[in-house]
């Protein structure tokens, strides 16, 4: 599992740099490696939700976020279920989801990261190709060069 915790404010421009200072008064933990600020949310992140949508898809990526925080605090008093699997499952659960249709949506899920994985995987492997390539034919030009009188 990766040791990353993306939390999420939303908060208005004037109090920016309140929250900024205590996310950053957060970096005591040693958790707490590193602190990205974005200064806006995702391009066209609200408009994706809809205006309603919106309201209620950030109420529950922050509860993600409190979830998260006291994943990594040891003040918390956790019990064996309080675990991402299990929340995953009650999330589903609440949608109206039976076993066969949460087994049904894990198994798409799977298949679209790895869609996502395969297709990261070869952009990275064309770009180092290219690179291969320009590489050869720099050093064939070399090559070509001292081979002229």
């Amino acid at each position: 599992m990766n040791n990353e915790i993306r939390f999420r404010v939303l908060t208005t421009s004037e109090k920016s740099d309140k929250v900024r200072r205590l996310i950053n008064n957060a970096k005591g933990p040693p958790q707490v490696k590193q602190i990205k600020y974005p200064d806006t949310p995702h391009p066209g992140e609200r408009e994706a939700f809809g205006e309603d949508g919106w309201r209620t898809t950030f109420k529950y990526l922050e509860a993600g976020s409190d979830f998260a925080l006291d994943l990594i605090d040891p003040k918390t008093r956790k019990g064996p279920q309080f675990n991402p699997y299990a929340f995953a499952h009650y999330f589903l659960n609440q949608s109206g989801f039976t076993i066969l249709h949460e087994a049904n949506f894990h198994a798409n899920a799977v298949n679209e990261r790895m869609s996502i994985i395969m297709q990261l995987s070869l952009q990275e492997m064309s770009s180092r190709l290219m690179e291969k390539i320009s590489q050869l034919e720099t050093r064939m030009g070399e090559l070509e060069k001292r081979k002229q009188p």
